[in-house]
């Protein structure tokens, strides 16, 4: 199963998570996988649940609610690059992909055959 990243600022730094857990809790309780330390996140605030298709996220009866890509929503299927707000907390939720050929195509650029130079490597999964 593909890791997923959710980067968030508080207090001026900034956080980054990687998972892979098929269920992550986000909140204000210590013991959460994901605990965000801000008054206006409720103590068990969300849930991330795998399935065969992705990620999806719930509101776990929070008091100020979620939001994915600014719509307010109870739950919401995940999908890369998605913004997440739990309170004042603005996440970004990312798929993190494994090594090149473990989950998709990937394209290198190189200057012959056989003597590769690499400027950069595109993941073609990025782009759908």
């Amino acid at each position: 199963m593909p890791r997923f990243r959710l980067t968030y600022h508080l207090d001026g730094e900034r956080h980054e998570v990687e998972l892979t857990a098929p269920r992550v809790s986000i909140g204000r309780n210590p013991d959460s996988e994901v605990p965000i330390f801000d008054d206006s996140v409720s103590r068990v605030h969300a849930t991330i649940v795998a399935d065969d298709r992705g990620w999806i996220v719930r509101d776990a009866g929070s008091r100020n609610g979620i939001y994915v890509n600014l719509q307010r929503v109870t739950e919401r299927r995940l999908q890369h690059r998605d913004l997440l707000i739990l309170g004042r907390v603005e996440i970004t939720f990312e798929v993190v992909e494994g090594p090149a050929g473990a989950g998709g195509s990937s394209i290198t650029f190189a200057d012959r055959e056989g003597d590769p130079f690499v400027s950069q490597s595109i993941n073609v999964s990025d782009f759908h």
